[in-house]
């Protein structure tokens, strides 16, 4: 059966979105939603007169001597609550109004500037004015906003050092909240009845077989397993991120009771560890005996130029490095399953590329390099 995606109308199978930051081609190296623990925060303080923006940056509030950076100061032009003489009531109110909205705006726009690339927000301020902002923010940094402060003070420098303060813990319940998200997305694909499930892997022998193969995407383990370490240097040396799993809520504590380790794949290995399991009980193909086997075997050394062209061509399209060696692994495993025929395997190895968005020009030329490697196995319309 083969392993890889579909890209028709008949069989459109698609990978579960993992929550930011697990973007679908993640170029991250590191350790999932723990990085955030290392990542940039925003403090934004605002009040009637003036709003303070600065950043947080990474180990702030938890290494001493890590300083806050102020990044801007907007000041505001609304109109004191007092009404000048010869003005009415309602139309004063409708110009303070309006001026309190383009202050709230500029404010917004500052900020979705200069925190374009933070994971969290710490917003603090005086009386409603905090509150207000939340609506002008862009849906994107609103999502990010972490926990909101009150505060006694003015918006400026000692308002934002008393809303920094708050930075430790708004970061450490932000990494909480994306590691009950992961999880969350992983139960829900191992209890899919479609194809969701083919888009994980569990238990030890079978995540262990999917890192070797450079199928591992994000490694989910138990904060307290017993080879933390090695499942980590292991998704380390194979170009995974890792995300440790503590027990804070019923889905992650059901987690690590249960399945221990996990991961979400760059694409499914199921079908493929069953097609390794078969290979039991098949016939050496090289045996002198078994000469005329119809499904021959591609030597390592037929590819050994295909290969480094492949990994090659993928990253001058645009993937990252790790993305590329590992779509390049998946290629070469499809490509050696000597189970399977040449024209099988060649198929197989097409919609991997296809499904992973390959552009059409690498398609092409890889089409032409294998079909030399294969022989004459295949139509000239295979890749179209």
């Amino acid at each position: 059966s083969s392993i890889l995606l579909k890209k028709n109308a008949n069989n459109n199978q698609t990978p579960p979105v993992l929550p930011p930051p697990f973007p679908e081609k993640m170029a991250v190296h590191g350790s999932g939603p723990s990085a955030d623990v290392a990542s940039e925060f925003g403090v934004l303080v605002i009040d009637g007169g003036e709003a303070s923006l600065a950043i947080a940056p990474p180990n702030y509030g938890q290494l001493p001597g890590v300083p806050l950076h102020k990044v801007a100061r907007v000041q505001s032009n609304i109109a004191s609550r007092t009404r000048r003489g010869g003005q009415s009531a309602a139309r004063f109110s409708r110009t303070r109004q309006l001026e309190e909205l383009e202050f709230l705006r500029k404010v917004a726009a500052r900020a979705a500037e200069e925190f374009s690339s933070v994971q969290g927000l710490v917003l603090g301020g005086c009386a409603n004015m905090k509150h207000k902002l939340v609506a002008q923010l862009p849906p994107l940094l609103r999502r990010r906003i972490s926990c909101i402060v009150s505060l006694s003070c003015s918006a400026n420098w000692i308002g934002l050092q008393k809303a920094a303060s708050k930075v430790s813990v708004a970061r450490k319940q932000h990494v909480q909240r994306l590691e009950g998200d992961v999880v969350d997305e992983f139960m829900k694909c191992a209890e899919a009845s479609d194809t969701s499930y083919e888009w994980i892997c569990y238990g030890e022998a079978e995540t262990e077989q999917a890192l070797d193969m450079g199928a591992v995407k994000l490694l989910l383990i138990c904060d307290d397993h017993k080879n933390l370490q090695k499942w980590t240097k292991m998704a380390s040396s194979c170009g995974s991120d890792t995300t440790r799993i503590q027990a804070t809520s019923d889905s992650s504590a059901m987690f690590c009771r249960g399945y221990k380790i996990g991961a979400f794949l760059r694409w499914p290995v199921k079908p493929l560890l069953e097609d390794i399991q078969d290979m039991d009980g098949i016939e050496d193909p090289e045996d002198p005996e078994n000469s005329d086997s119809e499904a021959s075997t591609v030597a390592p050394a037929s590819l050994e130029n295909t290969l480094p062209w492949l990994r090659d061509a993928l990253q001058q399209a645009g993937y990252d490095e790790t993305s590329a060696e590992a779509l390049t692994i998946g290629v070469e495993i499809v490509l050696s399953c000597d189970i399977r025929t040449p024209e099988e395997r060649f198929s197989d190895a097409l919609e991997l590329l296809q499904g992973q968005d390959v552009p059409p020009e690498v398609l092409e030329e890889f089409c032409l390099l294998v079909g030399d490697v294969l022989g004459d196995a295949f139509s000239d319309d295979s890749w179209d």
